[in-house]
């Protein structure tokens, strides 16, 4: 598994700014987690999908592809990290 946050550089009220990803080896969302302005918690798993978060259909780029546009900043995060993120969005 890989584990990705990207900040989302936008002034956009109604889309997240962070989004965190548990990607599998052909680079398909398993789990997602996006944070708005508001603070207000969205997550996806499987057919699950809360406050709007859904997976994506596309396999995710890698994280220089996703770097070539300047308005996201992406990087690799542990799974410790994510799990972080992961319980505080299904605790929410």
């Amino acid at each position: 598994m890989v584990y990705i946050k990207v900040h989302w550089k936008h002034t956009f009220k109604d889309e997240p700014i962070f989004l965190y990803m548990e990607l599998d080896e052909n680079r398909n969302e398993i789990r997602k987690v996006e944070i708005y302005r508001n603070n207000l918690l969205g997550y996806a798993i499987k057919n699950i999908s809360v406050n709007g978060t859904f997976l994506s259909k596309v396999k995710i780029p890698n994280l220089k592809d996703i770097n070539k546009d300047t308005q996201f900043d992406a990087c690799e995060i542990d799974k410790e990290a994510f799990e972080i993120i992961w319980d505080m969005a299904i605790k929410t």
